[in-house]
Protein backbone atom coordinates (compact mmCIF):
# COMPACT_ATOMS: atom_id res chain seq x y z
CA UNK A 1 0.00 0.00 0.00
CA UNK A 2 2.55 2.55 1.39
CA UNK A 3 5.13 1.80 -1.47
CA UNK A 4 1.73 2.57 -4.44
CA UNK A 5 1.15 5.72 -2.76
CA UNK A 6 4.98 6.77 -2.90
CA UNK A 7 5.29 5.58 -6.77
CA UNK A 8 2.21 8.18 -7.10
CA UNK A 9 4.11 10.61 -5.48
CA UNK A 10 7.09 9.60 -7.57
CA UNK A 11 5.84 9.68 -10.75
CA UNK A 12 3.95 12.87 -10.45
CA UNK A 13 5.82 15.74 -9.18
CA UNK A 14 6.17 16.69 -13.17
CA UNK A 15 2.64 17.17 -13.06
CA UNK A 16 2.61 19.46 -10.08
CA UNK A 17 5.16 21.37 -11.56
CA UNK A 18 3.38 21.57 -14.81
CA UNK A 19 0.10 23.22 -12.50
CA UNK A 20 2.32 25.34 -10.52
CA UNK A 21 3.50 26.93 -13.86
CA UNK A 22 0.35 27.49 -14.99
CA UNK A 23 -0.28 29.39 -11.63
CA UNK A 24 2.80 31.12 -11.67
CA UNK A 25 1.87 33.02 -14.99
CA UNK A 26 -0.73 35.15 -13.10
CA UNK A 27 1.00 36.36 -10.14
CA UNK A 28 3.38 38.94 -9.68
CA UNK A 29 7.47 38.16 -10.52
CA UNK A 30 8.86 38.29 -7.06
CA UNK A 31 6.81 35.03 -6.70
CA UNK A 32 9.02 31.92 -5.95
CA UNK A 33 8.01 29.01 -8.26
CA UNK A 34 9.73 26.46 -6.10
CA UNK A 35 7.39 27.58 -3.26
CA UNK A 36 4.21 26.94 -5.47
CA UNK A 37 6.00 23.45 -6.26
CA UNK A 38 6.19 22.99 -2.14
CA UNK A 39 2.53 24.13 -2.20
CA UNK A 40 1.24 21.51 -4.84
CA UNK A 41 3.58 18.60 -3.19
CA UNK A 42 1.82 18.60 0.03
CA UNK A 43 -1.87 18.53 -2.08
CA UNK A 44 -0.22 15.67 -4.22
CA UNK A 45 0.67 13.75 -0.76
CA UNK A 46 -2.73 14.30 0.74
CA UNK A 47 -4.51 12.83 -3.20
CA UNK A 48 -1.76 9.90 -3.08
CA UNK A 49 -2.94 8.98 -0.12
CA UNK A 50 -6.48 9.39 -0.58
CA UNK A 51 -6.79 7.96 -4.01
CA UNK A 52 -8.46 4.34 -4.48
CA UNK A 53 -7.60 2.98 -7.59
CA UNK A 54 -10.83 1.58 -8.07
CA UNK A 55 -12.54 4.63 -8.18
CA UNK A 56 -12.73 4.70 -11.98
CA UNK A 57 -10.95 8.03 -12.69
CA UNK A 58 -7.46 8.94 -13.46
CA UNK A 59 -5.41 9.74 -10.46
CA UNK A 60 -4.29 13.04 -12.31
CA UNK A 61 -8.10 13.46 -12.49
CA UNK A 62 -8.24 12.86 -8.66
CA UNK A 63 -5.61 14.88 -7.67
CA UNK A 64 -5.98 17.81 -9.75
CA UNK A 65 -8.63 20.51 -7.51
CA UNK A 66 -6.08 18.57 -4.43
CA UNK A 67 -3.12 20.06 -5.50
CA UNK A 68 -4.09 23.51 -6.95
CA UNK A 69 -5.84 23.94 -3.87
CA UNK A 70 -3.15 23.51 -2.09
CA UNK A 71 -1.24 25.91 -4.36
CA UNK A 72 -3.80 28.42 -3.61
CA UNK A 73 -3.71 27.94 -0.22
CA UNK A 74 -0.03 28.45 -0.37
CA UNK A 75 -0.69 31.72 -2.37
CA UNK A 76 -3.06 33.36 -0.09
CA UNK A 77 -0.30 33.07 2.96
CA UNK A 78 2.12 34.94 0.73
CA UNK A 79 2.74 38.71 1.80
CA UNK A 80 2.81 42.15 -0.92
CA UNK A 81 -0.41 40.91 -2.41
CA UNK A 82 -2.26 43.20 -4.05
CA UNK A 83 -5.69 43.02 -2.92
CA UNK A 84 -6.71 42.25 -6.85
CA UNK A 85 -4.46 39.37 -6.33
CA UNK A 86 -5.79 38.07 -2.66
CA UNK A 87 -8.80 38.46 -4.04
CA UNK A 88 -8.27 36.23 -7.40
CA UNK A 89 -6.51 33.60 -4.88
CA UNK A 90 -9.56 33.55 -2.87
CA UNK A 91 -11.28 32.94 -5.67
CA UNK A 92 -9.91 30.14 -7.42
CA UNK A 93 -9.63 28.53 -3.67
CA UNK A 94 -13.33 28.62 -3.52
CA UNK A 95 -13.76 27.39 -7.21
CA UNK A 96 -11.61 24.25 -7.13
CA UNK A 97 -13.22 23.35 -3.65
CA UNK A 98 -16.48 23.72 -5.30
CA UNK A 99 -15.01 21.59 -8.04
CA UNK A 100 -14.28 19.18 -5.29
CA UNK A 101 -17.11 18.52 -3.45
CA UNK A 102 -18.96 18.73 -6.72
CA UNK A 103 -17.47 16.03 -8.44
CA UNK A 104 -20.21 13.19 -8.98
CA UNK A 105 -19.86 9.98 -7.58
CA UNK A 106 -19.06 6.79 -10.08
CA UNK A 107 -22.09 5.18 -9.54
CA UNK A 108 -23.89 8.26 -10.75
CA UNK A 109 -21.84 9.01 -13.58
CA UNK A 110 -24.58 7.32 -15.95
CA UNK A 111 -27.56 8.88 -13.88
CA UNK A 112 -28.73 12.29 -15.95
CA UNK A 113 -30.88 13.16 -13.53
CA UNK A 114 -28.02 13.29 -11.09
CA UNK A 115 -25.63 14.47 -13.41
CA UNK A 116 -27.74 17.69 -14.26
CA UNK A 117 -28.66 18.26 -10.38
CA UNK A 118 -24.89 18.19 -9.63
CA UNK A 119 -23.73 20.62 -11.97
CA UNK A 120 -26.75 23.10 -11.27
CA UNK A 121 -25.85 23.15 -7.73
CA UNK A 122 -21.48 23.40 -8.74
CA UNK A 123 -22.97 26.89 -10.74
CA UNK A 124 -24.92 28.38 -7.99
CA UNK A 125 -21.79 27.83 -5.70
CA UNK A 126 -19.55 29.02 -8.08
CA UNK A 127 -21.67 32.03 -8.16
CA UNK A 128 -21.91 32.33 -4.68
CA UNK A 129 -18.09 31.88 -4.49
CA UNK A 130 -17.70 34.72 -7.12
CA UNK A 131 -20.00 37.42 -5.23
CA UNK A 132 -18.54 36.61 -2.06
CA UNK A 133 -14.96 36.89 -3.60
CA UNK A 134 -15.87 40.08 -5.72
CA UNK A 135 -17.28 42.09 -2.62
CA UNK A 136 -15.64 41.20 0.71
CA UNK A 137 -16.82 42.31 4.12
CA UNK A 138 -16.69 45.68 3.93
CA UNK A 139 -15.66 46.17 0.46
CA UNK A 140 -17.66 48.42 -1.45
CA UNK A 141 -15.56 48.67 -4.54
CA UNK A 142 -16.17 47.12 -7.48
CA UNK A 143 -13.87 44.61 -8.63
CA UNK A 144 -12.36 45.30 -11.98
CA UNK A 145 -14.31 48.71 -12.61
CA UNK A 146 -12.51 51.83 -12.53
CA UNK A 147 -14.62 54.12 -12.09
CA UNK A 148 -18.11 53.56 -10.59
CA UNK A 149 -21.14 55.43 -11.98
CA UNK A 150 -23.37 57.00 -8.76
CA UNK A 151 -25.81 53.90 -10.11
CA UNK A 152 -23.32 50.97 -9.85
CA UNK A 153 -22.39 52.70 -6.69
CA UNK A 154 -25.60 52.48 -5.24
CA UNK A 155 -26.09 48.57 -6.55
CA UNK A 156 -22.61 47.65 -5.31
CA UNK A 157 -23.54 49.14 -1.60
CA UNK A 158 -27.02 47.10 -1.46
CA UNK A 159 -24.88 44.08 -2.59
CA UNK A 160 -22.28 43.95 0.23
CA UNK A 161 -25.27 45.01 2.99
CA UNK A 162 -27.00 41.88 1.51
CA UNK A 163 -24.06 39.63 1.40
CA UNK A 164 -23.10 40.41 4.87
CA UNK A 165 -26.28 40.17 6.29
CA UNK A 166 -26.67 36.47 4.25
CA UNK A 167 -23.34 35.35 5.78
CA UNK A 168 -24.92 36.69 9.37
CA UNK A 169 -28.29 34.51 8.97
CA UNK A 170 -26.20 31.43 8.43
CA UNK A 171 -25.46 28.61 11.01
CA UNK A 172 -22.49 30.07 13.69
CA UNK A 173 -20.10 26.98 11.89
CA UNK A 174 -21.32 27.36 8.04
CA UNK A 175 -20.85 31.46 8.68
CA UNK A 176 -17.27 30.68 10.40
CA UNK A 177 -15.82 28.82 7.41
CA UNK A 178 -17.37 31.59 5.13
CA UNK A 179 -15.45 34.18 6.76
CA UNK A 180 -12.10 32.05 7.51
CA UNK A 181 -11.86 30.76 4.29
CA UNK A 182 -12.70 33.74 2.24
CA UNK A 183 -11.50 36.82 4.60
CA UNK A 184 -8.88 35.95 6.84
CA UNK A 185 -6.82 33.17 3.84
CA UNK A 186 -7.71 30.17 6.13
CA UNK A 187 -7.46 26.59 4.61
CA UNK A 188 -10.07 23.85 5.23
CA UNK A 189 -7.39 22.39 7.34
CA UNK A 190 -6.91 24.92 9.61
CA UNK A 191 -10.56 25.87 9.95
CA UNK A 192 -11.00 22.20 10.64
CA UNK A 193 -7.98 22.28 13.26
CA UNK A 194 -9.95 25.63 14.97
CA UNK A 195 -13.43 24.25 14.98
CA UNK A 196 -12.31 20.50 16.18
CA UNK A 197 -13.95 19.24 13.12
CA UNK A 198 -12.16 16.94 10.36
CA UNK A 199 -12.03 18.47 6.65
CA UNK A 200 -14.07 16.13 5.10
CA UNK A 201 -17.00 17.92 7.67
CA UNK A 202 -15.96 21.02 6.77
CA UNK A 203 -15.90 20.98 3.32
CA UNK A 204 -20.06 20.02 3.75
CA UNK A 205 -20.51 22.85 5.66
CA UNK A 206 -18.78 25.15 2.88
CA UNK A 207 -20.73 23.70 0.35
CA UNK A 208 -24.04 24.17 2.28
CA UNK A 209 -22.99 27.72 3.08
CA UNK A 210 -22.24 28.80 -0.56
CA UNK A 211 -25.94 27.02 -1.46
CA UNK A 212 -27.44 29.31 1.31
CA UNK A 213 -25.87 32.37 -0.04
CA UNK A 214 -26.56 31.05 -3.21
CA UNK A 215 -30.44 31.43 -2.61
CA UNK A 216 -30.51 34.32 -0.58
CA UNK A 217 -28.49 36.58 -2.95
CA UNK A 218 -30.22 35.30 -5.98
CA UNK A 219 -27.24 33.85 -7.48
Amino acid sequence: MQQAVDELITTHRDYVRKLAQEIARKLPKHAIFDDLVGYGEVGLVEAANKFDPLCGVAFTTFAYYRIRGSIFEGIRKMTGLTPALRKQAAREAGMDQVAEDSAVAPELANDPESNAAAVNGAIKRLAAVFLVTNQGEGDTTLDGVDEATPDQDVETKELVGKLAGAIESLPDDQATIVRLFYFEQQSMTEIGQKLGKNKATISRHHAKALDALATALGA
